[in-house]
């Protein structure tokens, strides 16, 4: 699909699975990147391969350009005094430097100064963020029988309080910038929020307590925010996907109904984030299971789920 205005996307949780897909999408159709991650050599993989794949595509640019096709950054090897440090890139190539597509960040989502110091960096790298996506989590077990207190915090940390310092870092650019056609009815030129949320945000799971209460609060958050950005002409979609091919499903033990590829689950997310859906949740089948559990009362809910275990992670 082509762009007419290729649009700076951030994306946390970039190093591997969805995030890293979802990237690979955005960079084909000639898109501007950033990803952020705390595994920085992965995210240095992934730049070299989107900047090979951009190289041998793109035609016409010079050999300067195609040498500046990528800019990293990462913080915490960032040295008092260096010029990087903070306020993000002022090596002499701010703003929008022509050629550069993929900027990384080694960064703790979890971490609110240091996704602020990312999110400078970014925009002084390749603009003003039109698309935020929150993508990073974890999926740990919290069985309630070894009821374990640090499995909560850090899943809040990551899957909630890692969206809200995304959030926070970008929206004041993004309710800033003023111009009528943000403000319009086409929603193509409009930025966007976006929250990778699950089905399992639906209801609670056996042996998935702080997966399921950490992806609920995700879901219910972003709901809130579209409800207060939209007259500001700001979108927020939010995705509830099933089962797809990722380390973290990898791990389970048990049948996981209409399993989806990576590849297959993120054209999916892609594709409704460009179309800027409300709510998009999927495959069907799974999406209406989980609606219709809502429906069902606590006994039978139960009583359908009694003896299940090991989900842990259905994202």
């Amino acid at each position: 699909m082509s762009v007419t205005k290729p649009k700076h996307v951030v994306i946390t949780g970039a190093s591997s699975g969805i995030g890293s897909e979802l990237a690979r999408l955005f960079v084909k159709d000639g898109h501007r990147v950033s990803l952020f991650a705390r595994r920085g050599p992965l995210l240095e993989e992934l730049k070299r391969e989107l900047c090979d794949s951009h190289s041998s595509t793109s035609e016409g640019h010079s050999k300067e350009s195609d040498r500046h096709s990528s800019e990293s950054w990462n913080p915490v090897q960032e040295k008092p005094g260096d010029p990087r440090s903070g306020s993000g890139m002022t090596d002499g190539r701010s703003g929008m430097t022509e050629g550069v597509r993929v900027f990384t960040c080694a960064v703790d989502v979890g971490e609110r100064d240091a996704m602020h110091e990312a999110v400078a960096a970014a925009v002084q790298a390749l603009g003003p963020v039109d698309i935020a996506i929150a993508n990073a989590g974890v999926a740990i077990p919290s069985p309630g029988t070894t009821f374990n207190a640090t499995a909560y915090d850090e899943s809040m940390r990551v899957n909630v309080m890692g969206a809200v310092h995304l959030f926070d870092a970008v929206l004041p650019g993004m309710m800033a910038r003023k111009e009528p056609s943000l403000h319009g009815n086409n929603t193509a030129t409009r930025p966007q929020l976006v929250s990778i949320s699950s089905l399992a945000a639906y209801r609670g799971m056996p042996e998935s307590g702080a997966y399921c209460a950490s992806k609920a609060a995700l879901s219910v958050l972003t709901e809130s925010l579209r409800q207060d950005l939209a007259p500001h002409g700001i979108d927020c979609t939010l995705i509830h996907p099933g089962f797809i091919e990722s380390a973290i499903t990898a791990r389970n033990n048990f049948k996981m109904p209409c399993f989806m590829s990576l590849e297959n689950g993120a054209a999916r997310i892609y594709k409704a984030i460009l179309k800027h859906k409300r709510v998009y949740s999927f495959p069907f089948p799974m999406a209406l299971a989980a609606r219709l559990t809502r429906l069902l009362p606590a006994w039978l809910f139960d009583y359908v789920l009694k003896g299940k275990r090991g989900l842990k992670s259905p994202n």
